[in-house]
């Protein structure tokens, strides 16, 4: 009987191939490895963009070094499908937590939308970096103390986040935590993503 760095109790035979090839991908480049839980002060309810679920537990953890995590997350959720009608969805996705140098105080960051561009007519809310025209141009930033999110937005986190290569995310950061995603069913590709990004940004100083 093969033997998996997991628990497979409850899960489906498909789930437990999809656990163990995102592990597979993770050791292809770290020594990634499941742990019991996180070592860090992350709390969900910190996160804005997680308010949208109406439950959110992390399921499994991977550590990727002392200060980034890829994370495995049980969630469910309500959408409209029509005519008043609600779909309820459980699925099982991938999320990256960092712990970073500095604090962000508060900070939203996604790329850039024609939603976001026509909000930035109405109201200055976004935070432009005017002497990085190309980050400003492909990502859309909100943040509740300014002062601390342009110290922290420094050049080489700006130009990490630039090659990362995400897509259709969502990266939020409270105080020195970085969370990000993107609400959508775990992935091999999506866990692959977001967890060089987050091993990336950990390491910097």
């Amino acid at each position: 009987m093969q033997q998996f760095p997991f628990p497979t109790e409850g899960l489906k035979e498909d789930e437990i191939e999809l656990f163990n090839d995102i592990h597979t991908q993770l050791r292809s480049f770290c020594d990634a490895r499941f742990v019991e839980g996180l070592t860090i002060g992350f709390d969900a309810r910190n996160f804005e963009c997680l308010g949208g679920y109406d439950n959110f537990s992390l399921y499994q953890v991977i550590q990727l070094s002392d200060n980034a995590y890829l994370t495995i997350v049980d969630v469910s959720y309500s959408s409209n499908t029509g005519k008043s009608m609600r779909h309820h969805v459980n699925e099982f996705e991938a999320w990256g937590i960092a712990v970073l140098q500095n604090d962000f105080g508060h900070a939203f960051i996604k790329q850039e939308g024609l939603k976001e561009k026509l909000l930035d007519l109405f109201r200055s809310v976004e935070l432009d970096i005017p002497e990085d025209h190309r980050f400003s141009k492909e990502f859309y930033v909100l943040a509740k103390d300014k002062e601390k999110a342009i110290r922290s937005l420094t050049p080489a986190f700006r130009e990490t986040l630039l090659n990362a290569g995400l897509k259709d995310f969502a990266l939020e950061i409270h105080q020195n935590i970085l969370l990000v995603g993107n609400n959508t069913y775990l992935r091999v590709e999506d866990a692959e993503s977001f967890a060089k990004f987050v091993l990336a940004v950990s390491a910097l100083r």
